[in-house]
Order: C-alpha cells, then sequence, then structure tokens
C-alpha cells in the first residue's frame, strides 16, 4: 500500500511565545509535520512542496493553553453557588437534568475551552464515568474539543467533600482499592479529598486522611501509572497531601481549624524541595459573587475573609519560585486566570503564560510532549492579535487554535468534527 502523504503546515510571521519564559521571538517561522513541530525559527526558511502555508503577520503565536483544574459537569455558577447549600449535593456535581443533559453541558464546555485556547484540559471531578466518555468522543473524532484528561470520581470519605458522586474511602485499605477502581474505570489521573470543601456537612478546614494514608493511595497510583491531584482547602490537609508525595495540591486554601489563614512555613519549603505543582484556582476566590457576603456560604465566607492574606503568601510562594499552573475550577474563561496572577501574584504576563503552558504540562507529566512550542513537541498552538507579553487581554480573542497539528477553531470559531477530527 501506498505511503499516507505527509501533512505539512508552516506558520510564518507571528511574534512567538515558546512557553520557556523568554523574550519573544519576532518574526517567526513554525513548521509542522504530521502534527509535531519539526522546525522553530526567525524569517523564512525553506518550505516543503506542497507545505500549507498560513500568514500569522501582524498576531502572536503562544503554546495551547493548560486548565488545571475544572469540571465539565459543573452546574452555572448560581447553580453552582447553591449546591453548598444543598445537603446531598457537592457544590461542583450540583448539575441538573439527568445523566444526558449532564452530558451535553460537558460536551459544550469542552468546545468553549478549545474556543478559548485550551487545548488540554483536566477534569478534576465528576459522576461516574462522564468525562472518560467525552474524553473518548474527542479521541474518535466525534466532538472537536482539547485533550482531556479524566479523574473520573473523586476519592472521598463519608460525608466527606464531593461523596454524593464520588468513591467513598474510610482506610488505607479502601483508598488502595478505589484508586484501582478509578484505574478499572479509565482515569488518566486520580482526584483524592485530602481535606473537606463546599460539600455540606463536610468540614474544609479538617484533613480526611492522615499522611501515611494518603501515602498508600499515593503509591497504589504511582504503581499503576496515574499521577495524584489532591483537593486541599485546609492546612492539615496540605501538609498531609505533600508528606504523602501528591504530584499537584489544588486550592491551596491555608484554612486553619479556626477559620482563620494558617501558612506552615515548613510545608512551603517542602513544596518547593519537592517540586511540587500548585493551582490556586484564583478564579474562584475572585468570582464577584465572593463580595455578597450576605448570600455566600460558609465556606466561601471564611475564604473571602482570610482571601487578602492568603493572596499575599501565594505571591511570596511564587516569588520563591514555587511552580504554579493555571485552573479556573469555575467557567471563567482561563484568560481570567492569567489576569488574576498578573494583577493579585505580582507575575508577569510571560510568567502567567509560562504558568498557563509549560508549567501545565510539567505538572501533569507531558512536558516531553507539550506546553512549549519547540521542535519534537506536539504542535498545540494558539494564535492571538496583539502582543500578551505586554497586554494580557489579546488571550480574550482568539483567533485560531491547532491541536496536534489540526487547525479546530478558525476566526475564533470551532470546526466542525468532520472538518477538524475525522478520520
Amino acid at each position: 500500500m501506498p505511503e499516507p502523504p505527509v501533512s505539512v503546515v508552516v506558520i510564518s510571521g507571528a511574534r512567538l511565545i515558546d512557553g520557556n519564559g523568554g523574550p519573544p521571538l519576532l518574526d517567526s517561522e513554525v513548521v509542522i509535520t504530521d502534527g509535531l513541530i519539526t522546525s522553530v525559527g526567525r524569517g523564512r526558511g525553506p518550505r516543503p512542496e506542497g507545505a500549507q502555508v498560513v500568514d500569522a503577520t501582524g498576531s502572536t503565536l503562544i503554546p495551547g493553553l493548560i486548565n488545571m483544574h475544572v469540571h465539565l459537569s459543573a452546574a452555572l455558577e448560581a447553580d453552582r453557588v447553591a449546591g453548598h447549600m444543598r445537603p446531598s449535593q457537592s457544590g461542583w456535581a450540583a448539575g441538573t437534568g439527568g445523566d444526558e443533559r449532564t452530558l451535553l453541558r460537558g460536551a459544550l464546555r469542552a468546545q468553549l475551552s478549545l474556543r478559548w485556547g485550551v487545548t488540554t484540559l483536566r477534569d478534576a471531578g465528576g459522576p461516574g464515568r462522564l468525562t472518560q466518555q467525552i474524553r473518548d468522543a474527542i479521541n474518535a473524532g466525534l466532538l472537536a474539543g482539547p485533550r482531556v484528561m479524566s479523574s473520573g470520581r473523586i476519592i472521598t470519605t463519608t460525608a466527606g467533600h464531593g461523596w454524593p458522586n464520588g468513591i467513598r474511602a474510610d482506610s488505607a485499605q479502601d483508598l488502595r482499592k478505589a484508586v484501582r477502581q478509578l484505574v478499572e474505570e479509565g482515569v488518566d489521573t486520580v482526584k483524592i479529598a485530602a481535606t473537606g470543601g463546599g460539600t455540606r456537612n463536610s468540614n474544609p478546614a479538617a484533613a480526611q486522611y492522615s499522611a501515611e494514608e494518603l501515602s498508600v493511595a499515593v503509591a497504589e497510583a504511582h504503581r499503576l501509572g496515574k499521577r495524584v491531584l489532591a483537593h486541599c482547602n485546609g492546612t492539615a490537609g496540605i501538609r498531609n497531601a505533600v508528606a504523602a508525595g501528591v504530584d499537584t495540591l489544588e486550592h491551596l486554601g491555608w484554612l486553619g481549624t479556626d477559620g482563620r489563614l494558617e501558612i506552615d512555613r515548613d510545608v512551603v519549603a517542602q513544596i518547593a524541595a519537592k517540586d511540587l505543582t500548585a493551582v490556586p484556582t484564583l478564579s474562584v476566590a475572585f468570582r464577584p459573587s465572593q463580595d455578597d457576603s450576605a448570600n455566600l456560604p460558609p465556606l466561601h465566607r471564611q475564604q473571602r475573609q482570610i482571601r487578602p492574606e492568603r493572596t499575599r503568601e501565594l505571591a511570596a510562594m511564587s516569588r520563591m519560585g514555587i511552580r504554579f499552573a493555571t485552573g479556573t475550577d469555575t467557567w471563567d474563561p482561563l484568560s481570567r486566570e492569567l489576569d488574576l496572577m498578573v494583577s493579585e501574584l505580582g507575575m508577569t504576563p510571560l510568567a502567567a503564560i509560562t504558568a498557563a503552558t509549560r508549567s501545565g504540562a510539567e505538572g501533569l507529566g507531558l512536558q516531553a510532549e507539550i506546553g512549549t512550542i519547540e521542535p519534537g513537541k506536539i504542535a498545540d498552538l494558539v494564535q492571538v492579535p496583539g502582543d500578551p507579553a505586554t497586554d494580557l487581554r489579546a488571550l480574550r480573542s482568539v483567533t485560531r487554535v491547532w491541536r496536534s497539528g489540526r487547525l479546530l477553531v478558525e476566526n475564533g470559531q470551532v470546526l466542525t468534527a468532520d472538518m477538524a477530527l475525522a478520520p
């Protein structure tokens, strides 16, 4: 049989931000061959015969963005806040309308993420195998969307955060079995609630597992080739998660048992020494609804009260070199999380872009494949107008998105699956 033709795309003339934190490369040229980046340079080099040439003059090319913490099954924000006050729902899983509607909602959110320049997202928990189904539909070409890393169901305790749609595990033996069950169900990564959270009657300040129990789960997940993300509102749970060797720390609430901010400096030093990835989900803390104190559920009220102090501590962690990656938790565009990293944590725009690209890839363990624009990497690329290195508002208007070298967004619109992905 004849060999299939080689696909070559040349993107020429753009200002290029490669995701490594350095200054942009002007008048760049990127060559993509069969979905991989094969050349990155300045100016116009020799082009293979038959190459498709994209003139990107006047715009900027960045790596595909990575949203490390989002819930495809989540309800709208108004319902999400109300869900924290319902005894039988978990807030982030408080969708209504049955499995079919939740699945359709998740598919829509995947496409919205792609429009916003997100080429990889990690779903941080949902009901059943919903996110695995969305992931598989995208991989099969039935739906145009980002690369989805599914956590499946959250592992939690009885009466713990997320229990209505989670796997309940109340001992080290239960944790080991839950990890195995999730891997059997086809997850890409494992999420554990190290503390309580928004689910009514859980305690966000208290640890749900000891460090020894978490260590059992982490060891089992790593044995099976899966990384572990830990939901951490309270300081005690952060301490245990770091000691257990989880891979990413979600939220980093630093909430003490008395409801005040409680920073453990030794734990901060361990986060740095172990080169862990922190995902602060700033978008949650800075939602407009967080300033409506009269209608906030107790957890949100506590978080709002300590927000200024916590923000200063997160900024200090960033300055000391702890790796931060971007995750929204809410359904804000990821560009909002980058805006907050600049305005609240004092990052430069280039550092915020690195957090949304290379740092996310490192947190996922995929830094050899995605996260930067370099030869040998998968061609996940986003074209935006203007210069986000000086003004991040450029990220709000995505022009084109390539995932694995395939153009999936053109003029800000998602291409249909038969045009973009179908074999």
